[in-house]
């Protein structure tokens, strides 16, 4: 809204309506060649869950439907953020309406991770921006060679990716910082595969040793 108030008239000869102009919920208006003010949509933010029936949409802007991990953990909430964009968001959509989704991955089964899952929808309706925090593609939007990180000027180099993925750990990790979230119960070797034994059997020939020095 400040941004319309600052520069909408220099840019688009647009500005705020004097009528509707809270934070969350303003419009915009235009002058005609006869001085009229002429109402030219507007803008609603509101929360999940918050009303927005009987409101349409020619750009919907999903930002962060998840805000920590206790919410991403929550199969309960990830099911409620589902069923609102099913049943509510995504019925406020006028025809060729255009939808972005910003967000961090948090979870598989987030948000975004149903979107782009074709039991669900269509993936072809998307188009993906992932900036890993270190970059392990070939096709880096940027143009960062692997292993390069997004914002070195700034303290934030190898050395700095190393030493924070040693503090929280692979899974959060891959979720916050690289965008590819791994299922908690592992991803290549399952978490219930693993047996635990207070005396070892008697029987076992072969011993193997794996060490994660990173």
């Amino acid at each position: 809204r400040d941004k319309v108030e600052e520069f909408g008239h220099e840019l688009f000869g647009i500005s705020v309506s004097s009528v509707q102009a809270s934070k969350n919920n303003w419009n915009v208006v235009y002058k005609d060649e006869d001085g009229n003010y002429i109402d030219s949509g507007g803008m609603l933010s509101v929360g999940v869950g918050a009303g927005i029936t009987g409101e349409g949409a020619d750009l919907l802007i999903i930002d962060d439907p998840v805000k920590n991990r206790q919410e991403a953990e929550s199969e309960a909430y990830r099911k409620h953020v589902w069923e609102e964009w099913q049943s509510t968001i995504s019925t406020r959509l006028h025809a060729g309406a255009a939808v972005i989704v910003i967000l961090t991955r948090w979870h598989e089964d987030d948000l975004a991770g149903r979107l782009l899952n074709s039991e669900y929808g269509d993936v072809e309706d998307w188009d993906i921006v992932k900036l890993e925090c270190v970059c392990d593609s070939e096709n880096d939007p940027l143009g960062r060679n692997i292993g390069e990180t997004l914002w070195p000027e700034h303290g934030y180099d190898e050395d700095w990716a190393i030493r924070t993925k040693n503090r929280v750990g692979s899974y959060a990790w891959s979720s916050l910082y690289q965008q590819t979230p791994t299922p908690s119960g592992g991803g290549m070797f399952k978490r219930s595969w693993w047996k635990y034994y207070k005396v070892i059997p008697n029987d076992l020939t072969d011993f193997i040793q794996s060490w994660d020095c990173t």
